[in-house]
């Protein structure tokens, strides 16, 4: 799913982009391993008389092989849960396990220039040819980006879809009516709406990061009777329950409730 991203900007790249921009780029990416261009034009020689082509030199000096490796689970994340496991469980160890202490110690310094805030920006710049341009520029162009459906929401929570688009209805009032494709930025907001508490963001969820993937893993949504079993809700019956979905605004025909609802109902009536 987020690889059609990747896919979308590598056509942008290459409309906006022509050889020598790119060209540009390349020079730019290993510039920044280096002090100055002297270091660099050195080290680009050694490398050749060392047996290396050009295609060669430039992986190995933009680490292109390592990106590729730390960045996979990301590449290859089908939905809003793969994502932000890939976030969670992120680790460097895979791609430095294997090298010594200078070399890893290197790496780690490319790391730190290469996604400085200025730098993105530049690359981008370089790019598209403008000047200024800064990341939030890219990050809203592939915000609109169609991802993913109704139906495949659906499917990776676990419900049907006419249960999510009464879950719709219900948070978002007739926006998402006759609506067949969702964008990347519409699709971050449901997802947000039906998994997050009142009070959380996923700009805020920092270190409890963890135990939001470990709740992603689990059943997002919740129904009468499950909802009833729970600890904090011992002693009511379906009445008040029924009840207290009617000031939530639910459908009457909603038998299942989003996590987000759940947590609203189970802290009223607790």
């Amino acid at each position: 799913m987020f690889n059609r991203i990747f896919v979308r900007i590598q056509k942008l790249i290459r409309k906006s982009s022509d050889n020598n921009r790119l060209f540009r780029l390349v020079e730019e990416l290993i510039l920044i391993r280096f002090d100055n261009e002297e270091q660099a034009r050195e080290e680009v020689k050694r490398l050749k008389r060392s047996g290396l082509n050009d295609d060669e030199i430039i992986k190995r000096l933009t680490y292109f092989e390592e990106l590729q490796l730390l960045f996979k689970p990301f590449l290859q994340a089908g939905n809003f849960k793969d994502m932000i496991n890939a976030t969670a469980t992120f680790s460097i160890n895979p791609v430095i396990g294997k090298m010594d202490k200078s070399e890893r110690k290197e790496f780690i310094k490319y790391l730190k220039i290469l996604f400085n805030n200025d730098n993105i920006s530049k690359f981008i710049g370089i790019l598209f040819n403008k000047k200024n341009w800064r990341i939030t520029w890219l990050l809203k162009m592939i915000e609109k980006e169609n991802i993913t459906s109704k139906q495949k929401i659906a499917d990776e929570i676990g419900i049907d879809k006419t249960t999510l688009n009464k879950w719709l209805k219900d948070s978002f009032g007739d926006r998402f009516d006759n609506v067949r494709k969702i964008n990347l930025k519409d699709y971050f907001e449901i997802m947000e709406n039906i998994t997050l508490e009142e009070g959380e963001s996923l700009k805020k969820i920092g270190k409890n990061l963890n135990d939001y993937n470990d709740r992603l893993k689990k059943n997002l949504f919740e129904d009468r009777k499950s909802l009833l079993k729970k600890d904090e809700m011992e002693g009511l019956n379906y009445k008040s329950l029924k009840e207290d979905m009617k000031l939530e605004g639910l459908d009457k025909e909603i038998k299942k409730v989003p996590f987000r609802t759940a947590q609203k109902i189970v802290k009223r009536l607790s």
